[in-house]
């Protein structure tokens, strides 16, 4: 079977790069010699990643999707309506959602609210070539909703009555989801599929901390996000790291190592190639207050594996970045989510941890230190709260790759 892959990258932010391994893991687990497609927006660096693991790639840029995609759903739609031939139409990469078997998408947040009207448009361009060729679609995003502002609410509705299955993440964006789609069946409730990333072997992981002067000692993992940075306010948010990170290592002692969880890419025409979170932590290491703290910086770029194992080895975590979290937690770390989005506080509600997860636009410091205070005080027994949950979770994240395999009518769930 040929899959077709959307929405994520392999490239900057490693939390679409969890997303993708992990659905491709476990694909392969139903059929070993499944061709991966992959339908790529930073080709400049992520052409070469995938074809070194043995990935088809294409081109797909947004400026492709605008100008290649939007024209090929417009005269490709008249053409299906009067049931003429249209694939003649399409070009090289647009023909891969004629020639795949299924496409599934993982855009972050999709169909939200806090979207602009520019964003909904471009994210719904990965789906307008499928409903001219057919192809079933599956939606893995991590959030879904809120569809409150008409502009998101109808093209929401537009594409996803379109799709074969939509799955949501948390009861927040479920229940919006199925009340905007007249309560489908096919919408589900699920945890998501990056839980079940594997992570680099002890030895590669082990190497990494090796640089650092981490191997086989303890410590904290932290991953500011440049997203919150600008959301919350740079002075502001990086002095609230300040304040957490003094708080820590007055309770553990322990060196704190600073996660940069999405990196540059390459400079092109809609990319945003600043976007990248060692600004951030390189801000927060230079804070005078901090000058004295054993904080160490993951400077190298590694992929999503290497990070997880690395993240796992940590007593506990606090983050900005969401697959960050999720790659801590699904270990076994307890964490501090200080996020953006609903999604963050519907992740950690999965693991009873919803106290500890924090949204920036009502950041309360005072009620943030406390629950650092906590953490830091009782992270083993938070943690074995954490692990208990796990098996649960993660039976109910597989079901992301049952649900896609089913669609393919390759089994019944």
């Amino acid at each position: 079977m040929r899959i077709l892959l959307c929405g994520a990258c392999f490239a900057g932010n490693r939390g679409g790069e969890a997303m993708y391994e992990t659905f491709i893991e476990q694909t392969k687990k139903y059929d070993i010699n499944a061709q991966i497609v992959v339908l790529s927006k930073y080709p400049k660096d992520e052409i070469t990643i995938c074809r070194k693991r043995g990935y088809e790639v294409h081109s797909f840029t947004t400026v492709d999707r605008v100008f290649m995609g939007l024209p090929f759903w417009i005269f490709g739609s008249l053409m299906k309506a009067f049931h003429l031939p249209h694939k003649w139409l399409a070009s090289d990469v647009i023909k891969q959602y004629y020639d795949c078997d299924i496409l599934v998408d993982f855009s972050g947040i999709s169909f939200s609210d806090f979207r602009g009207f520019l964003d909904l448009i471009i994210n719904s361009t990965w789906f307008f070539p499928a409903f001219v060729s057919g192809i079933p679609i599956i939606k893995m995003s991590q959030s879904l909703g809120p569809y409150n502002k008409i502009t998101n609410r109808i093209i929401a509705k537009y594409c996803l009555k379109r799709m074969g299955t939509v799955i949501a993440r948390g009861e927040d964006s479920y229940r919006t989801t199925k009340d905007l789609l007249n309560n489908r069946t096919d919408i589900y409730n699920l945890p998501d599929v990056a839980m079940c990333l594997s992570p680099a072997n002890d030895n590669v992981c082990d190497s990494i901390l090796e640089k650092l002067g981490l191997k086989g000692k303890k410590y904290i993992v932290m991953a500011p996000s440049v997203v919150v940075n600008g959301r919350y306010g740079a002075e502001k948010y990086q002095q609230l790291y300040e304040k957490i990170i003094k708080i820590v290592v007055s309770i553990s002692g322990l060196p704190i190592m600073l996660v940069p969880h999405t990196r540059h890419l390459s400079e092109a025409i809609a990319v945003d190639s600043a976007s990248d979170d060692i600004i951030v932590c390189r801000a927060i290491m230079a804070r005078d207050a901090l000058k004295d703290v054993d904080i160490r910086l993951l400077e190298r770029e590694y992929d999503c594996r290497e990070l997880k194992g690395v993240i796992a080895k940590a007593e506990y975590a606090i983050g900005s970045r969401y697959h960050f979290l999720i790659g801590a937690m699904s270990s076994g770390v307890p964490s501090i989510a200080l996020g953006w989005g609903y999604k963050y506080e519907e992740m950690f509600e999965l693991f009873d941890m919803k106290e500890f997860a924090f949204e920036c636009n009502t950041f309360d410091e005072k009620a943030i230190l406390k629950k650092v205070k906590k953490l830091a005080d009782s992270y083993e027994v938070l943690g074995q709260k954490v692990k208990q949950k796990l098996p649960e979770i993660k039976a109910e994240s597989e079901k992301n790759i049952q649900l896609a395999m089913a669609l393919l009518k390759m089994e019944q769930i």
